[in-house]
């Protein structure tokens, strides 16, 4: 594990691989900025959200300026007594409740680097940790068979009627539970409200990115190479469990960018608004593991809350994160049919679990269906899976349903995972008590 103080800035992408709502009101923890220090406007980042029309910072002036820094409170440290040792600007105080913060050096001269100031924090007594405020970025983009305005290679029989849907008998396990009464948050780069696929199962969202209550699956300023990808993952939630809430949270924009302050802030008010599971189609190629999701997860999964993960494209055994972290449950990718490991998908020990995760037909915005695969694929199905527990008489804990998940499995021919395949119907029945 690396250190917090030889954190690089970290690079996240979307774990899919190429192959050819509307809320009117802002959530609990919605970004509000505190502007602070002594200079002008032009030396510093004085601004009134740190994600609103006053300031919107591009991911790499994040990624070298800003700094998640979290404060022992217990002995009596606060944001105060930081400001004025270190002349620190708060960006975002959002997470004020927890003791965390967005800050950045409101030094006139220039000031430090976000590495050099997350160092200097870090080894501060009254400071649990402080790190860059990792950029995330959309690594592989593109669907199979569909480029954005042409026609659509699927239909909506195919997405219903897909292998995955036999491999995981759904059919069989909606029979007994559709997931009615819970709901999953989908954090990726919003969903298309008119899809019909999910027509009627949104629940109102955030968009993190503009700090507004639109989170549409749309082009932005930023570009529109990530388009589709969440809508795409809210569809197979929706596949795997019909009768679920879904919570959009946009927390990457059109070209797949967003930072893990964003997510951790996404994380805690899926949360507070009553989230039963968290899906995270995302994760790091750095091999690395962020401090403040990290300490997020853990309040979530304290609070009930099943995060899950997908493991990630890199076809090897590097632990990859979130996914590789102890409380969440990772999913790779089994292959077309339904036994193996997918090529692509990252395999070992701190893998749980597997799920169709290639040629898997999704829905896409604009009210069509494509093709993709990834990891990013499977994760979503296993939220779902989660859904149709939750849902079963006795409200099982969170604990148990990622108990019935990883005990109620198929083989995995070849291995690559703690446990195997996932089975909805027999992790049903387990959880039903037959």
């Amino acid at each position: 594990m690396i250190t917090i103080r030889r954190l690089v800035t970290a690079v996240l992408a979307l774990l899919a691989v190429p192959i050819a709502a509307i809320a009117t009101a802002a959530p609990s923890h919605a970004m509000a900025a505190v502007p602070t220090g002594g200079c002008t406007a032009s030396s510093t980042q004085s601004v009134s959200s740190a994600y609103g029309t006053s300031y919107q910072p591009t991911a790499a002036q994040v990624a070298s300026t800003d700094v998640v820094v979290k404060i022992d409170t217990s002995n009596g440290a606060d944001i105060d007594s930081l400001q004025t040792k270190y002349q620190l600007g708060v960006t975002s105080a959002v997470l004020a409740s927890r003791g965390i913060y967005l800050v950045h050096s409101a030094d006139c001269n220039g000031g430090s680097s976000a590495q050099q100031l997350a160092d200097e924090l870090a080894a501060d007594p009254d400071v649990v940790y402080a790190e860059p405020d990792s950029t995330v970025e959309l690594k592989a983009t593109g669907f199979s068979e569909w480029s954005h305005g042409s026609p659509m290679p699927a239909s909506e029989a195919d997405y219903t009627s897909q292998p995955a849907v036999a491999q995981l008998r759904l059919h069989l396990a909606h029979r007994f539970s559709t997931g009615r009464g819970v709901t999953v948050a989908v954090l990726d780069t919003g969903v298309d409200p008119s899809q019909p696929a999910l027509a009627s199962r949104l629940t109102p969202g955030w968009n993190y990115v503009e700090d507004d209550a639109d989170t549409d699956d749309v082009a932005d300023a930023a570009g529109g190479q990530a388009v589709g990808h969440g809508t795409f993952v809210a569809g197979l939630v929706a596949l795997a469990a019909p009768g679920a809430q879904i919570l959009p949270e946009r927390v990457l924009d059109g070209a797949g960018n967003g930072n893990v302050f964003v997510v951790a802030q996404a994380m805690l008010d899926a949360v507070d608004a009553g989230a039963s599971v968290i899906n995270l189609s995302f994760g790091t190629d750095e091999q690395l593991s962020s401090p403040v999701i990290t300490d997020v997860i853990n309040l979530a999964t304290r609070a009930g809350v099943l995060v899950v993960a997908a493991a990630g494209n890199d076809a090897d055994d590097m632990p990859h994160y979130p996914a590789a972290l102890p409380r969440v449950l990772s999913v790779a990718a089994s292959d077309t049919g339904g036994r193996g490991l997918a090529t692509f998908s990252d395999f070992g020990s701190w893998v749980d679990v597997a799920a169709p995760g290639q040629d898997v037909v999704g829905p896409v915005p604009g009210g069509g269906y494509a093709i993709w695969s990834g990891t990013s694929m499977a994760a979503p199905l296993v939220a779902g899976e989660a859904a149709l527990l939750f849902a079963t008489p006795g409200h099982p804990s969170a604990a148990r349903v990622r108990i019935t998940i990883e005990a109620c499995h198929d083989p995995l021919y070849g291995g690559g995972t703690a446990y195997g395949v996932v089975d909805p119907m027999s992790a049903l029945g387990a959880a039903l008590w037959w």
